[in-house]
C-alpha cells in the first residue's frame, strides 16, 4: 500500500507540473512578461522625471542660497539694514532718554543685553543679528565694541541675550545665571558703567516670579540709575495700565508719534 501511494502522490505531482507547464505554454507567460515589460517601462520613466525635478530643485536651491546668504566678507549690502523709520524712532528714544537722565555722559562704559522670550529658537535668532550688527559696524568703525571681538563666535555675545525661562526644581539654569551676574554688575559697577536692557516681547508672560519679574521689580534695580531699560511690544497693553510705573513721556507709539 505504501508503494502505491508513493506511486499515486509522485502521479499526481507530475500532473500538477504538467498542469502548470500547461498554464504557462498557454500564452500567459508572454502576457506576463509584457505587463512587466510595461511596468519597468513606467518605473524607468517616472525616475527619470523624479531625477529631473531633483536636479532642477537642487539647482534652484543654490541659486537662492547664493541670492539670501550673508556673504560677510565681500558683500555687505546683504547684512541686516536700517529703515529711516527705524533711525528716526531711535533718535526720539536718545532724546527721551536724554531728558530723563541727563547725566548719562558721565559713565565711563557701556553694555547692552536683551531679554526675550523663553523660546530657543528666539534667543538663537536674537544672537545671531547681534552678531551680524556688530560684523557691520565693524566695517565701518574697527574699535566698535573691540572688548567683544577678537572671536565673535566664541565672544561674550551668547551671554548678553537672556531668555525668560527658569530651571526646574533647585537647578538653576544658565539664563538664571546671566540675569544674577547682570544685576550683580549693575550695582558693583554703578559709577562706571551704563547699562541698556532691552525688554524684547515685553508683554509675553507678564507672571510673577518669573526671570524679568525678579529682575525690573528688583528694589536695587528699580532704583539704580545707571540701568535703562526698554521694554519692546506690539501689543503694550498689560505695560501702559492705570497702575503702570512707565510715565507717559516715556512712551514711544511707533505708529503715531512722530
Amino acid at each position: 500500500m505504501e508503494g502505491m501511494d508513493a506511486e499515486n502522490n509522485e502521479t499526481n505531482e507530475e500532473e500538477n507540473e504538467e498542469l502548470l507547464l500547461h498554464d504557462i505554454d498557454d500564452g500567459e507567460d508572454a502576457e506576463i512578461r509584457e505587463d512587466f515589460r510595461t511596468l519597468n517601462q513606467h518605473m524607468e520613466a517616472e525616475i527619470e522625471n523624479l531625477m529631473d525635478r531633483l536636479e532642477h530643485f537642487l539647482a534652484n536651491r543654490q541659486t537662492l542660497k547664493k541670492c539670501i546668504s550673508p556673504q560677510r566678507k565681500n558683500n555687505t549690502s546683504s547684512l541686516p539694514q536700517v529703515h529711516p523709520k527705524q533711525k528716526s524712532i531711535a533718535q526720539e528714544l536718545l532724546t527721551k532718554i536724554q531728558k530723563s537722565q541727563p547725566e548719562i555722559g558721565k559713565y565711563k562704559y557701556f553694555d547692552f543685553f536683551t531679554v526675550v522670550p523663553m523660546f530657543k529658537s528666539l534667543g538663537k535668532q536674537t544672537v545671531d543679528r547681534f552678531k551680524d550688527f556688530i560684523e557691520d559696524k565693524k566695517q565701518d568703525c574697527s574699535h566698535f565694541f573691540h572688548d567683544v571681538q577678537p572671536d565673535i563666535s566664541n565672544s561674550a555675545v551668547d551671554s548678553h541675550v537672556i531668555r525668560n525661562i527658569k530651571g526646574r526644581s533647585t537647578n538653576k539654569s544658565s539664563e538664571e545665571n546671566k540675569i544674577n551676574v547682570l544685576k550683580e554688575r549693575i550695582v558693583k559697577e554703578k559709577d562706571e558703567t551704563l547699562f541698556f536692557v532691552v525688554h524684547d516681547e515685553a508683554h509675553f508672560a507678564p507672571i510673577r516670579n518669573c526671570l524679568v519679574d525678579e529682575f525690573i521689580n528688583h528694589p536695587k534695580i528699580a532704583m539704580a540709575e545707571n540701568v535703562i531699560i526698554l521694554q519692546v511690544s506690539a501689543t503694550p497693553y498689560c505695560l501702559v495700565t492705570e497702575n503702570t510705573r512707565v510715565p507717559r513721556e516715556n512712551q514711544l507709539n511707533w505708529f503715531t508719534d512722530k
